[in-house]
């Protein structure tokens, strides 16, 4: 049933979080690359929250299992 939810584009949100991290991960390294720390600084905070909550979800999931 997964694949199919998949397949036609809906995400969990286990998934949307993990782009969610991706990204901010993404703008983090452009941010230090440019020498922006203060921005970075708040970036990966950011990533670090949305982090715990994957954790989260991951744990929720483990529990119904």
């Amino acid at each position: 049933m997964r694949w199919i939810k998949n397949w036609l584009g809906l995400n969990t949100p286990l998934n949307r979080k993990k782009k969610e991290l991706s990204i901010l991960q993404q703008q983090a390294m452009i941010a230090q690359r440019n020498g922006d720390l203060r921005n970075f600084a708040e970036l990966s905070k950011k990533a670090e929250e949305v982090e715990d909550e994957i954790i989260e979800l991951l744990n929720r999931d483990n529990d119904k299992n």
